[in-house]
């Protein structure tokens, strides 16, 4: 028997890919895969918040103790201030009584006196209306139409889903890969509203019920798409203020939101034609 001592090969951990291509193909792999954990942990944290009774999503928020006067810097002392929320929770239970509202579901609107294009619905039926986004409201059709539509998101229970999907991905993957800061963060309530995002399905879902809902109320459908045929016919959105961004990226406004409406009118044979009930002067500075 005979033993040597041979040396390896050459080039035996030397490998022909460049070490700059593995990392990237490493890298884009672990992107990729956690792209896909959180469209899973997405879709299952919203799907399993709609079960959640809407009692448990209310005494969650009034645990938070959140004062919504304070937060939005409201003069609640202010005669106008109070005059104007007053006919926004006037015209939202008008709107109510033409919408299939759950039992033991109540909604609460909020007027915001700020210069803001924006409307929206967040966790236990609190629905915001800025002053900004009436400013442009050419009747109350335009606004029913609006109110409508984020009472739908709050009977579809939309901001519960769509919070618990992006928490539920951002806790799991934070618990896979480390740090508590962003888990943290999501304990403060302005987070969970900007949290919560709402897909173009149940935005189309929620213009589907305001439709119907205006319909009802009114007789008819004329005026409904009066803020988005404003919109529409500004394509380059010139005469709208920059803080209107925000609102047009999660509400798409567009031609196709307007024809959604005529379509459904001509489906249900609703009339397309009407009295515009004019915008009420407590709104008009």
């Amino acid at each position: 028997m005979h033993y040597e001592n041979r040396q390896p090969d050459e080039g035996l951990n030397v490998s022909n890919e460049s070490p700059l291509k593995q990392f990237m193909v490493l890298g884009a792999s672990v992107l990729v895969l956690a792209l896909v954990l959180f469209l899973v942990f997405s879709f299952l944290g919203g799907w399993l918040a709609r079960f959640i009774p809407f009692s448990s999503e209310v005494k969650v928020v009034e645990a938070l103790s959140i004062d919504f006067d304070e937060m939005l810097e409201s003069d609640v002392d202010d005669p106008v201030f109070i005059e104007r929320e007053k006919a926004l929770n006037d015209l939202a239970s008008r709107v109510m009584n033409h919408m299939d509202i759950p039992e033991g579901m109540d909604i609460t609107v909020h007027y915001v006196k700020k210069d803001v294009f924006n409307a929206f619905a967040t966790l236990g039926g609190h629905v915001f209306f800025f002053q900004g986004l009436i400013d442009l409201m050419p009747s109350e059709n335009a606004l029913a139409m609006v109110m409508a539509h984020e009472i739908a998101h709050e009977v579809h229970r939309d901001p519960i889903s769509g919070l618990g999907g992006g928490v539920t991905a951002t806790v799991a993957l934070s618990a896979l890969v480390g740090g508590s800061g962003p888990v943290g963060k999501l304990l403060d309530f302005p987070t969970l509203i900007g949290t919560a995002s709402f897909t173009r399905g149940m935005e189309k879902k929620a213009d589907a019920a305001a439709i119907s809902a205006v319909n009802s109320l009114y007789g008819h459908v004329a005026g409904a798409d009066g803020l988005f045929s404003m919109l529409a016919s500004n394509p380059d959105n010139s005469n709208i203020p920059d803080w209107a961004e925000s609102f047009l990226r999660t509400h798409p406004l567009d031609q196709d939101r307007i024809e959604a409406i005529e379509k459904a009118a001509r489906e249900n044979d609703w009339l397309l034609e009407g009295d515009v009930t004019p915008l009420s002067d407590v709104f008009v500075d």
